[in-house]
């Protein structure tokens, strides 16, 4: 007969396998070059929009959240002011996404994306926003990298479950924009 501390402990074991299994289940896999960048350039001007295009290269279905990356001393950060540049609102709003539009194998979505748009909150005249960053690239030891960050998410059981991030090769900002 086997003691009460042995059922226990089978009982527990039984337990913490269906813990696992259920979570196996529940972590999706990620995915691996399913995303590709259209028409980025090396080089930018300080100010230039970027015009480019986001494609989704996987099997699935797939959301996008897209951000911009600046290279300071050696490590990626946001920009100041970051939002995503698929929806400009989530500079100004916490965005609560419903029925998100998912992109099939081959569908891509357009991004522009303006380095030198002046946020609302950010006191001064447009002009003196552009300016500072001009003046910033100008004053600059070495070359302004930026990147383009995508968060991948899939739709898990009617939520958006982040799997990857994904990153575009670095171009730079110059103030000549050659």
């Amino acid at each position: 007969m086997k003691s009460k501390l042995q059922r226990m402990m089978g009982l527990v074991g039984t337990i913490l396998i269906a813990v696992l299994f259920v979570n196996a289940q529940k972590s999706p896999e990620r995915p691996e070059n399913e995303v590709k960048f259209l028409g980025l350039k090396q080089i930018y001007g300080s100010c230039d929009t970027m015009n480019f295009e986001i494609q989704n290269a996987g099997a699935r279905s797939l959301y996008f959240t897209v951000y911009a990356e600046d290279e300071k001393e050696g490590a990626w950060n946001d920009v100041e002011n970051s939002f995503d540049l698929k929806n400009p609102q989530t500079l100004y709003h916490k965005v609560v996404i419903r029925n998100p539009k998912m992109l099939e194998h081959g569908e891509s979505i357009k991004i522009s994306y303006d380095r030198c748009m002046k946020p609302r909150f950010v006191d001064g005249t447009d002009k003196d926003f552009r300016e500072r960053i001009v003046s910033a690239d100008k004053k600059a030891t070495s070359p302004v990298m930026q990147r383009i960050r995508v968060e991948v998410h899939i739709l898990d059981h009617g939520e958006l479950t982040n799997v990857e991030k994904m990153y575009s090769p670095s171009f730079e900002r110059t103030a000549e924009g050659k």
